[in-house]
């Protein structure tokens, strides 16, 4: 019989996919203007938690809609050349947004 992954198990298989980056080391990226910093916390989450100034935010519902070109929704305000970092809170919903 299936059993589906729990949340738990999907996070944990997509951060072994997945870089993560020092605080260090995403400063040096963002100030050499090739990557692209997405907050994808819930706009309450940034007001309640605060936000990095140069992160644009993109909620993580919208992300696939928002960056794919041939969606509805893109605005065509990403550059596709540029690395794209996800971030969040605690680490889970970038981890498997990175890893889609």
């Amino acid at each position: 019989m299936f059993k589906p992954k729990t949340v738990e198990q999907m996070v944990e298989g997509a951060k072994t996919r997945i870089e993560n980056l020092s605080v260090g080391r995403l400063q040096q990226e963002l100030e050499s203007g090739e990557t692209q910093l997405f907050d994808i916390r819930d706009l309450r989450e940034r007001q309640k938690l605060g936000w990095i100034p140069s992160a644009r935010q993109v909620p993580r519902g919208m992300l696939e809609f928002w960056l794919g070109p041939t969606s509805r929704y893109c605005s065509g305000k990403v550059d596709p050349e540029k690395r794209i970092v996800v971030h969040c809170a605690a680490g889970g919903r970038s981890a498997l947004a990175a890893d889609v």
